[in-house]
Parts: C-alpha cells; structure tokens; sequence
C-alpha cells in the first residue's frame, strides 16, 4: 500500500469509530454475518415541492457509506438482482444500488426501508 492508501484507511477508519452507526448484514447466499460502524443519512429531513408550501419525505433516500473490507460480496449480490438486507442502528433496510466512490475503495449503498 502507498503513504497516501494507509492514511485513507485510517481516516475512514477514524471516520467511522467518531460519527459511524453500527450496521449489519447477513449474506443471502452465505448466511455469514458481516457488522461494523458505517456512515449514514437517512430521510428525515422534508423535502420541498416545487414552488408550493408542500413538503414530503422520501423513505428510499437512506444510504450509508462504507469502506472496503466490510462487507465484502454486498456489491455483487446486490448488483446480480439478489434482495440483500442491512440493520442499521434498529431499521432494516432493503439495499436497491450499490456504487463505488472514484477511489474504488468507498461504497454508497442507496437503501429504502422495510
């Protein structure tokens, strides 16, 4: 690993010990259990529409961010149309996409609730 790999595995590391949520997920195809502190929204902020004074909130717009090594295999079941399931902090959460970040190494799972 280079100078500039080890610092990003400690300050995501770090990241996620200070601000993270505890999630955790069971393999659909191998029933292993993968947990650890992930970085989360979730919709609790409204939304406004257009130019009226109505507002909504977006029960798909939950996602969290984890780093690579945490839960290894989530990306390609997801990917390959396989309903994986996540607990973030008490909601169980259904996972719809999960992208990679520019660096390869950061994951964004994008989530709707149960």
């Amino acid at each position: 690993m280079g100078m500039f790999d080890d610092a990003q595995g400690v300050l995501m590391s770090t990241t996620e010990k200070v601000f993270g949520v505890l999630a955790t997920w069971v393999s659909s195809l191998s029933g292993s259990t993968f947990s650890g502190n992930v970085l989360v929204s979730s919709p609790n902020n409204k939304i406004l529409i257009g130019d009226t004074n109505k507002f909504q909130y977006r029960p798909y717009d939950y996602f969290f961010e984890y780093f690579t090594g945490q839960f290894d295999g989530l990306k390609e079941l997801t990917d390959s149309g396989n309903i994986q399931t996540v607990t973030i902090d008490g909601p169980s959460l259904y996972v719809r996409e999960v992208y990679t970040k520019d660096d390869g190494k950061t994951y964004i799972a994008f989530c709707e609730k149960q």
